[in-house]
């Protein structure tokens, strides 16, 4: 399916006409059905844009968008209205403008498939049919050319197909090689500026590294130096025509200081005179006699202190009384009793502590044991590989078989 989108061509403003398979435009004159034709053709010929533009537009304009996502846009005509200004002569393919479009239609667009097909003596318009012919593709043609254009249809449309897909891939290849082109101009422009790095090379590798060394630090201290100069040099020109005898001596700046250092400690002085005087003017009518002693006034301090730990401390037994007002009166147990269920525990908890050390100490045992019991099946071992089957234990000097000692 083909969706046409035309703008300001004839009698056309602005319409969308999809075109799926065999499409046929049909209507009453003057309804613009020409001026589709010529719209769709007009786009595949780059049509001169003089009896095609509508009356009081700039341009004309034809999109035309394939079921495979590939777009076409075709403008023709002029900046201005009434055949004025420049010309405009513009081919869009998938949002990209070609360039250098001349009277001709432009490659990528004849790519499509969409053109004449020579048929004997005749060019025909496979896709398209005229627009003043009344027939149908073919049906007003000789022999000669019928036959020449049907000829092994199939493979035609076969080759069409194969064509369509070769041409999508060759856009798809063409527009991957045009960016490899300007990467390669880049490229090469990035080694021309490279071109005398062998000679660069040799000359370096001639230097001393530690005489580079020095002389690089020595560098960097000129351009810390010429940076400091250029920064003086624009202070001085800053500074031009500024009389030097307005600047003060160092003598006369240290006694400026000094001044200033003293007038600091006036100063100091005198907030602390006016801040004294708002406190006396405060306190003019205040009687001394009513000061307390301090140290009596420490006492109530100390009496404070404590009349509100206990305070406390009543507050909190009277929430404790309080929660166990309904709590019935505990029968306290005989002290001797008592005394004597003290002691049974005590007892029973170093009895809990001998038994546990006991099971600690025989788990210890057996694990001496049964490292013990393996030492020695390992030392019979190393006996019968050092006695063989049978032999003289050089222990007890008896006769050793299989590990065990045989009767003498």
């Amino acid at each position: 399916m083909v969706r046409a989108h035309i703008q300001n061509l004839q009698s056309i403003k602005d319409t969308v006409v999809e075109i799926d398979g065999l499409t046929v435009v049909t209507g009453p004159n003057n309804s613009g059905k020409t001026a589709i034709m010529r719209a769709l053709r007009g786009l595949f010929i780059n049509a001169p844009a003089g009896p095609l533009v509508r009356q009081g537009a700039a341009y004309l304009q034809v999109t035309l968008t394939f079921d495979d996502g590939t777009e076409i846009i075709w403008k023709k005509g002029w900046t201005k209205p009434h055949q004025k200004g420049g010309t405009v002569n513009e081919y869009y393919v998938n949002g990209v403008k070609l360039e250098n479009v001349g009277r001709g239609v432009p490659d990528e667009v004849a790519a499509l498939g969409v053109r004449e097909v020579p048929a004997s003596s005749d060019r025909l318009w496979p896709q398209i049919a005229e627009q003043f012919d009344g027939t149908l593709f073919l049906l007003n043609k000789s022999g000669s050319a019928v036959a020449e254009a049907l000829s092994d249809v199939e493979r035609v449309g076969k080759l069409t197909k194969a064509l369509r897909l070769s041409e999508k891939d060759k856009r798809g290849v063409s527009n991957e090689l045009k960016v490899r082109q300007k990467d390669v101009k880049s490229l090469q422009a990035e080694v021309e500026t490279f071109k005398d790095l062998d000679e660069v090379s040799k000359t370096i590798s001639g230097f001393d590294p530690v005489a580079v060394q020095k002389m690089y630090g020595e560098l960097k201290d000129a351009f810390r130096l010429r940076g400091r100069f250029r920064e003086a040099t624009g202070t001085v020109k800053a500074l031009e025509g500024f009389d030097a005898s307005l600047v003060p001596t160092a003598e006369s700046v240290a006694a400026i200081q000094k001044r200033r250092a003293g007038l600091l400690v006036v100063r100091d002085y005198r907030d602390r005179w006016e801040a004294l005087g708002v406190t006396v003017r405060a306190l003019a009518d205040f009687n001394s006699d009513v000061v307390p002693d301090p140290a009596k006034v420490q006492k109530i301090k100390k009496l404070r202190g404590l009349v509100g730990s206990l305070s406390e401390r009543l507050q909190a037994a009277k929430a404790e009384r309080d929660l166990l007002a309904d709590f019935a009166e505990a029968t306290l147990p005989d002290p001797a009793k008592a005394r004597k269920i003290a002691t049974v525990r005590d007892t029973v908890v170093a009895l809990r502590d001998s038994y546990r050390s006991a099971l600690a100490l025989v788990a210890e045992l057996d694990e001496a044991e049964e490292n013990a019991r393996k030492e020695s099946q390992e030392a019979d071992a190393e006996v019968v590989s050092a006695l063989g089957e049978r032999g003289l234990c050089p222990t007890c000097h008896t006769v050793h078989e299989g590990g065990t000692h045989a009767s003498s």
